[in-house]
């Protein structure tokens, strides 16, 4: 990437040793998700996944729910935790020792929330971000995707990562 801006680290310039945060809302966590979380913990010596709530959002899952599906996806990954919280991404960077921000990108609406999103964590926490693109095969795996095929009635299994789908479920079922 020529001129690019300060707030943005390139994959070349990550350091293993470096301890990394994957942010979302992951209501749920999806495949498309566990790719990225899966990557980052290929490149970084420590992983935490944030559970995070975007007050422009409403959301089918509580933060311990979310939680708590995240900790089922990523139990195989050894050098991941998994946390939720209700502030500032770069409040929690720094609160925590993580030294970058680590996002999915799957398409030009996305990049450009989160060039925005970067640029605000590294004005005001001095916190920077890696962008990864998102696998080609995921491209339309996101939790809104989820939530449609749930009122369509259809299958949710592909795009969920192993050992979510049926506590996520049986989450909603006990709101009825």
């Amino acid at each position: 990437m020529r001129n690019k801006p300060s707030y943005l680290v390139l994959e070349e310039e990550c350091s293993g040793k470096m301890h990394a945060l994957v942010a979302g809302s992951f209501d749920p966590v999806t495949k498309g998700h566990m790719d990225i979380i899966s990557r980052a913990a290929k490149m970084f010596q420590k992983v935490t996944v944030c559970a995070f709530v975007n007050p422009d959002k409403e959301y089918l899952l509580s933060l311990d729910e979310k939680r708590e599906l995240l900790s089922a996806a990523c139990k195989d990954l050894a050098n991941v935790t998994v946390a939720s919280d209700s502030g500032m991404l770069y409040a929690f960077c720094n609160a925590h020792g993580i030294d970058l921000i680590v996002k999915g990108v799957r398409n030009n609406e996305d990049a450009a929330v989160e060039y925005a999103a970067a640029a605000f964590n590294y004005e005001h926490g001095g916190v920077k971000t890696l962008l990864l693109e998102a696998d080609p095969d995921l491209l339309s795996v996101s939790s809104s995707l989820v939530k449609d095929r749930l009122i369509e009635g259809k299958s949710i299994s592909e795009l969920l990562p192993k050992g979510v789908e049926k506590p996520f479920l049986n989450m909603l079922l006990q709101r009825l």
